[in-house]
This record gives C-alpha cells, structure tokens and sequence, in this order.
C-alpha cells in the first residue's frame, strides 16, 4: 500500500523511505508539512502516514489535524514520529487525531509492527465517509469526529430539545473486542464526576447498536487544559484513553 512519508531530515527521510519499501510498500515522499498536505489532498492519495512533528511550513500536528477535522477527508491512519516524549506532546498529539505515536530514535522492528496493524485498520475502514446514523429519539445534524470504529456526532434529543454529542460504533466494522470497550467506557464515564468530562444522558449497547449520548463541550483542545490545569492521576489518564 501507499505511504506518505514527511520529515523534512534527510538522514530520517532516507531510513524510513528504505525501510517502508523493504517490508513491501510504496512510500510517497514529503520533505515538510506543507508539501505533505498537497499530496493528501489529490486523488487516491496514501490512507497512511507517518509524520514528523517538527517541520518546516505546516508542522506534523497541523497536518494531522487538517486531515482529522475535515469531514470530507476519507479515513487516513496517522503515526506521528517525534523527538520529543513529553507527557504534553503525547497528549497533544492524540488531540490532534493522531492514531500513533513513536518517539525517535525509531525501532524499526517497531515502526513494522506498528505499520502492519494500521494496514490492517485502513483496510478494513472505508475511505469516504461514514453514513448518517439513525437513532430513535435523536436527530442528527453534523459529524464532529471520526475514529476507526466509532464516529461523533452532532444531535438534537427531540424530546428535551437540547444539543448533544452522540458516539455511535460502526457495528458492521466492530468486534466483541470493540463493544467490550465501548461498554466499559460507557460504565467509566457514568462513574466519573469531574467538571472537564462529559456527562453521559443515555446509552444502548447491543449486537445491533452502540451509542451514547453525552453533554456537548464547547471550548478549547484537550493540548490546552492539560498545559493550562495539570490534571493528574486517573483524570489524565482518563482523558488521554478518551482520545
């Protein structure tokens, strides 16, 4: 499969260009964030990338989050790469909407491991996008997120009239695996009582359906509350799986 490759380092270009096409891939070749953005942008473009953090023009994270916060953008698989390990920058890279995170120097043994499982997410997610779901007692207006096995979205409760957020699994695409967690998040979020964690409103979870419907939370990115609070413990935690 194609894989978009951006780092604007030579030495790290060369390696990971020779690597990706020693284990059977095509890598498509970008030297800085700008550049990468194009490339994703055209027809057919690669479903997986991996990105540097730092680079010249856009930076990896704002291409991530291009590609992340479009709704029209097809399902791209990203691996951020950075020299940095940072509990921030860990955090801000999956609020970004990055898939995978690896801190350089890179293992190469473990960016294959890495890169076969995203091969075989991509495959199994179609590239555009998902259909509107129906779910009795909610109208839904606009996608807010998108993730491998669950979408996000904007919605109406038509009985109170109020703005939710509705998490729904793809259920054709979910394993038993997939509705395991999707239930245990369900039952944590329920416990939890933290002003800085959605509050849960309803909730269906079977072979036919998955949901919940939460509180709607306008505001700044997860990378800025945890700069501005320092959350620790089980809240960070919490927050970070969340992702």
């Amino acid at each position: 499969m194609k894989v978009l490759i951006a780092e604007d380092n030579p030495l790290w270009r060369g390696m990971l260009k020779q690597n990706v096409e020693s284990w059977g891939h095509e890598p498509v070749m970008a030297e800085d964030g700008t550049q990468a953005w194009d490339i994703l942008q055209q027809e057919d473009a690669p479903r997986l990338v991996i990105l540097d953090w730092q680079m010249p023009g856009m930076d990896g994270i704002d291409v991530c989050r291009q590609v992340k916060r479009n709704p029209n953008h097809p399902f791209t698989y990203v691996v951020m790469l950075t020299s940095r390990d940072a509990q921030e920058d860990m955090v801000a890279g999956l609020d970004a909407g990055a898939d995978d995170y690896l801190t350089k120097p890179i293992d190469p043994s473990v960016l294959r491991s890495r890169m076969a499982a995203a091969e075989r997410i991509v495959k199994l997610v179609p590239p555009k996008e998902w259909t509107v779901p129906r779910i009795e007692g909610y109208d839904v207006k606009q996608l807010l997120g998108k993730g491998v096995f669950a979408t996000v979205w904007e919605a109406v409760r038509i009985d109170t009239g109020e703005t939710v957020a509705l998490k729904v699994i793809r259920v054709d695409l979910a394993t038993d695996d997939v509705f395991g967690r999707f239930a245990r998040e369900i039952e944590l979020m329920e416990k939890l009582d933290h002003p800085n964690i959605a509050k849960i409103y309803d909730s269906q979870i079977n072979k036919k359906l998955g949901y919940y419907a939460m509180e709607l939370m306008k505001g700044g990115t997860l990378e800025k509350y945890v700069q501005d609070k320092k959350p620790k413990g089980a809240v960070l935690i919490f927050m970070i799986a969340k992702v």
